[in-house]
């Protein structure tokens, strides 16, 4: 029965700690260096070995750090740590919703000259794929990024808007 229940417990932090990473992931995604600044320091709380999502998003992290960074070579080493980290992650979970969510929603904010942009075609569609099969919490989440999204066309987003 104890060990039922910390099991519950770990699952519920772990919940709790998710939804964390996305709400603040979001908010720093305005250009707010304050929120940015959020963002980083709370990618910084992930370790080796936990698990993908979070090092996607600590690997956003970097990106964001890069975005705010004005030492040129710092910019271009947190942008291959982060790359790195997002896929690895990816490598690690190819079906993950989420890890493809992350991608795209950095690929398509970074100029060319990064040269990380190759996967935007692969995860919009993923992302359009799989939409309907994500639970009702999720999928709120997702939307609100889409609908935000350069990647996607207006018929594509009309279409989520009617479902």
């Amino acid at each position: 029965m104890i060990k039922i229940l910390w099991i519950t417990i770990l699952f519920l932090c772990q919940d709790t700690k998710i939804d964390n990473f996305r709400i603040t992931y979001q908010k720093a995604n305005t250009n707010n260096i304050d929120l940015i600044n959020q963002f980083i320091n709370l990618t910084k709380s992930v370790q080796d070995g936990d698990n993908n999502v979070f090092q996607a998003y600590k690997g956003a992290g970097y990106f964001l750090a890069a975005k705010i960074n004005k030492n040129l070579l710092t910019k271009l080493e947190d942008c291959k740590k982060g790359g790195n980290l997002i896929e690895d992650a990816i490598k690690a979970d190819p079906q993950n919703y989420e890890l493809r969510f992350i991608r795209l929603s950095i690929q398509e904010n970074l100029p060319d000259i990064v040269h990380y942009n190759q996967n935007i075609p692969e995860d919009k569609t993923f992302l359009l794929n799989h939409y309907h099969s994500l639970n009702t919490e999720f999928k709120a989440y997702i939307y609100k990024f889409i609908m935000y999204s350069k990647s996607f066309t207006n018929n594509e987003k009309q279409q989520l808007e009617k479902n």
